[in-house]
């Protein structure tokens, strides 16, 4: 709750700045309806093999304010709520809040963002997330632009204490733009390591990423286009789950897609579809899923 509480201060007091900027605060939402077919919460490795409709109200307002040359400080607010038609007992409502401060050289850029994740399930406390990662970045020449991030990570489940974990992440991102932001390639790989309260959920995994963007006019609408693959191999080595008898060892593999319409002034249509592959020596996390949706966007 403190954290929460001083998340909120940061983000009241960038907003009461950014009335002083031109163009330093954005406000969206939107209204996604779609359809999954195996309903699951991942955190706690519950599926239930079965499938059912979803609507996804989201908002979200940021600010930004130029504290000195080159230098800005951000703040932003995220809230979903995730409604089930059938099963209610997974309707998932989070609210996010971040503040970061970058500062930008000729080619160089670096800073540090800070961030705490509230969510609760079925109304009820489910897990807070509070993170805090550093990072620099530069372009090469125009086409090539390199990223290098870490991310600490500290999570408590409310009612499942033996999951409570804390996690280092390090992360590499290249971007190869063909055409400027009409046309870009991305490659991105991560290395993880997640020290839980229980051994048996203490992991190693490194995932893969190739996505691809492309904006384009689609019958007279600005469209963007977004392609999206990833590989990613989780080893649980540090103790023997009890449940299977061995070490577990879980592979994902997801393909995912986007189309963005700009059908009228800030206002666009969104189409989502998603395929995951898990495959895990625990039977319970060992599912295929389809997610499909499509979404109202508005920016303010």
């Amino acid at each position: 709750m403190q954290a929460r509480n001083s998340a909120l201060i940061v983000l009241a007091t960038i907003l009461s700045f950014s009335t002083q900027a031109k163009n330093a605060f954005e406000f969206n939402a939107g209204l996604a309806l779609g359809y999954d077919n195996d309903v699951s919460v991942d955190e706690i490795d519950l599926t239930t093999a079965k499938g059912d409709q979803f609507a996804t109200a989201r908002l979200s307002a940021s600010a930004q304010v130029e504290t000195l040359e080159n230098q800005n400080l951000k703040g932003s607010y995220h809230f979903s709520n995730k409604h089930y038609a059938d099963f209610n007992q997974f309707d998932l409502q989070t609210h996010l809040f971040s503040t970061s401060y970058d500062v930008k050289f000729d080619k160089v850029s670096g800073g540090v963002t800070l961030r705490y994740a509230d969510s609760n399930l079925n109304n009820k406390g489910f897990l807070t997330l509070t993170q805090w990662a550093p990072y620099i970045s530069w372009f090469v020449n125009k086409q090539h632009y390199l990223r290098f991030a870490y991310t600490y990570s500290d999570k408590s489940l409310v009612n499942n204490p033996l999951r409570d974990a804390t996690s280092n992440e390090f992360a590499t991102d290249y971007y190869y733009f063909a055409n400027g932001l009409n046309s870009y390639f991305i490659a991105a790989v991560v290395f993880k390591r997640e020290d839980a309260n229980d051994e048996q959920f203490d992991y190693d995994s490194q995932k893969l990423r190739l996505g691809y963007q492309y904006r384009l006019d689609l019958m007279d609408f600005p469209t963007k286009v977004k392609l999206d693959v990833s590989y990613r191999r989780k080893d649980y080595n540090a103790a023997i789950n009890q449940s299977i008898g061995e070490y577990r060892l879980d592979k994902n593999i997801a393909v995912g897609g986007m189309v963005e319409l700009e059908i009228a002034a800030d206002l666009s249509v969104q189409l989502d579809l998603e395929y995951t592959d898990n495959v895990s020596n625990l039977a319970a996390v060992d599912y295929t899923q389809w997610v499909s949706s499509v979404a109202l966007n508005y920016q303010f």
